[in-house]
Formats: structure tokens, C-alpha cells, sequence
């Protein structure tokens, strides 16, 4: 059971800043994987009480809607920070593709939220282009590779599709088969990258 939280009432004209405090608080609660998420335990949660939550959301849906966007972003962001300092195309979507599969290992249920549950289509308009701007990550790391002539990809869409599907199998056999020592390696990972995104040698300058 969560446990019942205090918070100080955001200073006037700080209203979306609980809106943001809701968010986290859903969060949490999908990472201590509570048994049935409610608008009770969201509140109780985030210290406020139950009517507060009107406020800002209509109701469940809305909520897990808006964690979803917020999950992506996370998302997002790890994976550009993971992306500085690293000048090489090959490096730059290895490290896109690892932080895809630590952010499963890291938080299995938020990335079970983003992409193990079949969605409706106005979830899917609620949730936006945030879900499409993950894989593009994917699908710019592979053009990258193609222009820097390190890949003979000839979509890098459809490509990226192939790799997407790859780790996040990976990243669920990872999951599932903790003891396979084969799986949870990088080799693995880097070889499957590289055949997928069709990754060569770098072009040999001329003789």
C-alpha cells in the first residue's frame, strides 16, 4: 500500500505545477506496481485530496495519458544524453539502442506502459507525437550511419523498424531469462544493431 503523503500547496499561480506533482505521483505508483491504480491512490499518493485532481484531469484515462507523454519524454531525454560526446554515427545508435533496453531493465513497468498495451485510437491521439518522436530517434541514428557511408540502409524507416522490434525483444528476453548470460551482453546487441541497420566497414580513403 502506498504510503500517505504531505506537500506544501504550490504558491498562487503555481496550479501546474500540481498537475506535474499528479504525474509523478502515478509514477510512482506504476513503479511500485501497486495492484489497481485509482484516482483515490493517485491522491493519497501525491499528498492531496481527491477532488484536487478535477482540477486538472477528468479522470483516469486522462492521467495515464498524460504519464505515457511524460514516460516518452523521459525517454527521449536519456537517449540524447546518451548521444552527447559521441561523434561516431555507429556509437551514437548503439548508445540509442542500449538506453532503450536500460530503460526496460531500469523501469520494466513504464516500459510495459509504453510498449507492451494495446492502445485505442484516441489514446492514441491523446498521447501524441511523443511515441512517434522515440522512434525517430532510431530512424535518424540509421540515416546518419547512411549519409556518413557506414550503412547501405535504403530506408532507414523501415530499418529502423526492424531494429525496434529487435530490442525490444531483446530487451524482453532480458527480462524473462535473467540467468541467459548470452542475452544481456552488448555483443549481442551491437551485432544485432549492426545487421539490421545494415552497419559496414567505415569507406577506406583512396589509395
Amino acid at each position: 500500500m502506498a504510503s500517505v503523503r504531505t506537500r506544501k500547496r504550490n504558491a498562487r499561480g503555481q496550479g501546474d505545477r500540481l498537475r506535474s506533482e499528479i504525474v509523478e505521483a502515478t509514477i510512482r505508483l506504476i513503479d511500485a506496481r501497486i495492484e489497481r491504480l485509482s484516482l483515490r491512490a493517485i491522491a493519497r499518493e501525491a499528498g492531496i485530496t481527491g477532488p484536487s485532481i478535477y482540477d486538472h484531469f477528468p479522470d483516469i484515462e486522462s492521467i495515464r495519458n498524460e504519464v505515457i507523454r511524460s514516460c516518452y519524454e523521459d525517454l527521449i531525454a536519456r537517449i540524447h544524453q546518451a548521444q552527447q560526446g559521441v561523434a561516431d554515427p555507429v556509437g551514437r545508435l548503439e548508445a540509442t539502442c542500449m538506453t532503450y533496453t536500460s530503460y526496460g531493465a531500469d523501469f520494466p513497468d513504464r516500459y510495459a506502459l509504453l510498449f507492451r498495451v494495446e492502445r485505442d485510437q484516441d489514446e492514441k491521439l491523446a498521447v501524441g507525437e511523443t511515441g512517434a518522436a522515440a522512434l525517430q530517434t532510431l530512424v535518424d541514428g540509421i540515416a546518419s550511419c547512411r549519409d556518413a557511408g557506414l550503412s547501405t540502409s535504403t530506408d532507414p524507416y523501415d530499418d529502423a523498424l526492424a531494429v525496434w522490434s529487435a530490442i525490444h525483444g531483446l530487451t524482453t528476453l532480458r527480462s524473462s531469462r535473467p540467468h541467459f548470460t548470452r542475452l544481456h551482453g552488448d555483443e549481442l546487441l551491437r551485432s544485432v544493431i549492426h545487421r539490421l541497420a545494415c552497419i559496414t566497414s567505415p569507406p577506406q580513403p583512396d589509395a
